[in-house]
């Protein structure tokens, strides 16, 4: 009888579904005192140095842009928006979930363009836990999408290497002031 149970308990544990959450190679990186905030200022950031807070006029969403003062890296923060979508009971699965669903919206978006270059995973940097994926798109451009939550509300943040200023920015650099930003991510 012991043999069965244990058996059972062997057999409905592999079954269960396991979050893994892997730790980030990225080190959080000390900021400036600057203020980036949301257009309706329900949301803001500190600014990383050698970048700057700037808004679209013309555009009405409710977004934080930072950018490298050579142009060559920016990094876009936005509530998601999760009407008519239904969330699990566990924050984990959520994180994993709306990644997956915002990496074949991405891949709508830039249709052949895209490729997917790492899976939605779950990680941890220090109290910062989130979902992220990496993906490329456009003339070898690479972008990181990462997703968390604060406080019942849901975020995402991508980075992207912009290529278009004086030189390049090096991808571990531009994922480290990104996961260094969202670390500073504040609700009104």
């Amino acid at each position: 009888m012991k043999k069965l149970i244990i058996v059972l308990l062997v057999f409905i544990s592999g079954c269960l579904p396991s979050l893994k959450i892997v730790e980030s190679e990225y080190r959080i990186f000390n900021l400036t005192n600057e203020i980036a905030e949301s257009r309706d200022r329900d949301f803001f950031v500190l600014v990383p140095q050698d970048w700057f807070y700037t808004k679209d006029v013309r555009y009405e969403g409710n977004e934080i842009w930072i950018i490298h003062e050579n142009y060559i890296g920016v990094i876009v923060i936005r509530k998601i928006n999760l009407i008519g979508i239904k969330k699990s009971g566990d924050d984990l699965e959520n994180l994993l979930d709306i990644a997956k669903v915002t990496a074949i919206l991405y891949k709508r978006k830039y249709g052949e363009k895209f490729k997917l270059m790492t899976e939605p995973t779950l990680m941890r940097n220090g109290n910062l836990i989130y979902s992220v994926f990496e993906y490329r798109f456009g003339d070898n451009q690479f972008a990181r999408v990462l997703i968390t939550e604060k406080k019942g509300n849901y975020f995402e943040s991508v980075a992207y290497s912009a290529g278009k200023g004086y030189g390049e920015i090096s991808l571990i650099e531009l994922f480290s002031i990104q996961e260094s930003v969202i670390n500073t991510l504040e609700i009104r």
